[in-house]
């Protein structure tokens, strides 16, 4: 058994990407040990600690044609040690393949999720050994006895317009099983609003065994429940009014209890006042980002949780550049009055370090043209992906937020973006002064005056800014990973649907109009 896998030996052929990719994605990424069986050199471990560098993988590599030893002789006396049994399609070369998954349960720990891989043909071929079952019935009934409950498969696209390639299936000791549905209505793209508030928390609960996730831009999609299934619809940032209450009332008789996600102060919309704050009275409850935005909320609806931004995936550490240049980042919507005050400084600061300073723009237009030099570059808004593959490219980022209140119910994503890609924080007192520790995870500045000084001594000071960017880094991998906190949103789900009948009757007494 190895503790230290290899990259993927056959990582450059498309159906193993597509088949890792997706196999890593599912394992829970909370996890502390995972069993994984798999060909020499196809470990996902590698993809994995992107997401939790801490988690630890046994694993065997097996060719397919060795026999698997009993459990015992390869994990020593059955004891519940991993919290993750992975098993690629090559389990399918043992003898009794399904048995040989029965015997590795005694070392799952209560709640683990097992996950393994069936090829297309491999799906047909149970199928037809078991009557013609669903497919899912009839994994069920292969794993009659193991003591394991299949929870949900998912299937990976052969690329082509024959359907999937692969199923992965993921099951789960039996004992404390429940299903959850998260049905999702987000705005549409743009920015990374719904990848970091929506998107990647929800992918990352959907690797608990029987949480199962949907996102529909604009919409809520009719979606059947399975058995048991309890039910919550994510709101993402609606304005909600009278016309809106015939949708609610439908979303109320689906069985779906009502959760409004919002991280910005409602002020900027005037018709949040004009409908009486109808989008956080007319649900369950709210969830947002920071404490201070909380507060402004919660008057209109006291079931509400804080969810501060994480880092959902960390790369290594970035390497010092060596050419001695400096590039500077800014990106960001509806900052034009926050940087206005310091361009003069900021050009001043270019024209005293001629050609030694880039400047990466994403999105602000205005920005970009204001800058006085010819060493930069500017990008529209782009997705998510594409910002961040910017930002890696940087040294320095600029964070500037006036002292007003919406800006106060800002969260500090812009911060923990950059430190988690080797980028130092150049940020006003206003959101970062709660996180960035001053000239040690990052610099802040007060005025135009002290923007520039501070500025120049990040630039002319490589040194000090490497030193800066790792003790950021440092603070994302200990403190500000997705894999860290995302249980306390299924904590906060369950807590509520728990107690459903309850916040029915307080709703139906905030908006009578929802009445059944």
């Amino acid at each position: 058994m190895s503790a230290a896998p290899s990259a993927p030996a056959s990582s450059t052929e498309a159906p193993f990407r597509r088949v890792a990719g997706r196999l890593a994605g599912l394992i829970p990424p909370d996890s502390r040990a995972v069993f994984e069986l798999c060909r020499p050199g196809e470990s996902v471990a590698l993809l994995v600690r992107r997401r939790n560098p801490a988690i630890r993988f046994a694993v065997l590599p097996l060719p397919e044609d060795r026999p698997l030893a009993e459990p015992s002789a390869l994990l020593g006396p059955a004891q519940p040690q991993f919290d993750c049994l992975v098993l690629h399609e090559v389990f399918l070369a043992l003898p009794a393949p399904f048995a040989a998954v029965g015997a590795l349960v005694p070392y799952l720990k209560p709640g683990a999720s097992v996950l393994f891989v069936l090829p297309r043909s491999a799906c047909e071929r149970l199928r037809a050994d078991k009557a013609g079952l669903p497919l899912m019935d009839a994994l069920q009934a292969a794993l009659a006895g193991s003591g394991l409950l299949v929870a949900q498969g998912f299937m990976v696209s052969s690329g082509g317009a024959d359907g999937f390639s692969h199923l992965i299936v993921q099951a789960t000791r039996m004992e404390g099983f429940r299903r959850l549905l998260l049905n999702a209505m987000t705005l549409r793209p743009a920015g990374g609003c719904n990848d970091t508030r929506i998107d990647l928390p929800n992918a990352f609960l959907a690797t608990v065994p029987g949480v199962r996730t949907q996102s529909s831009v604009e919409h809520i999609r009719s979606l059947e429940s399975l058995p048991g299934e309890r039910r919550i619809v994510l709101l993402q940032r609606r304005i909600y009014g009278p016309r809106d209450v015939p949708a609610l009332k439908a979303a109320l008789r689906q069985g779906y209890l009502l959760i409004s996600e919002f991280d910005d102060h409602p002020s900027h919309w005037p018709a949040m006042t004009e409908f009486g704050h109808l989008t956080f009275r007319g649900v369950h409850a709210v969830q947002t980002s920071t404490e201070v935005l909380a507060e402004e909320l919660r008057p209109f609806n006291p079931e509400l949780a804080v969810f501060p931004n994480q880092i959902s995936a960390l790369p290594p550490a970035r390497p010092p550049r060596p050419n001695g240049r400096t590039t500077l980042f800014f990106g960001a919507f509806n900052r034009g009055s926050d940087w206005h005050a310091l361009m003069e400084p900021l050009n001043r600061l270019l024209a005293e370090h001629r050609g030694w300073i880039d400047v990466q723009v994403v999105h602000d237009r205005a920005f970009f043209d204001a800058l006085a030099t010819d060493d930069k570059s500017f990008t529209p808004t782009c997705g998510y992906d594409g910002y961040i593959e910017i930002l890696r490219r940087c040294d320095i980022g600029l964070l500037p937020l006036n002292d007003t209140l919406f800006n106060r119910c800002k969260s500090d994503l812009k911060f923990i973006e950059c430190a988690a890609h080797g980028v130092v924080a150049l940020a006003s007192p206003t959101v970062y002064s709660g996180s960035v520790e001053d000239g040690v995870t990052g610099v802040l500045f007060r005025t135009p005056q002290e923007f520039h000084d501070r500025l120049n001594q990040l630039v002319v000071d490589p040194s000090a800014r490497s030193g800066i960017a790792d003790r950021a880094y440092g603070y994302v991998l200990g403190h500000r990973l997705l894999a860290q906190h995302f249980r306390k949103r299924l904590s906060w789900y369950e807590s509520l649907l728990d107690r459903k009948a309850e916040l029915d009757a307080r709703l139906f007494e905030r908006v009578p109009e929802l009445r059944p």
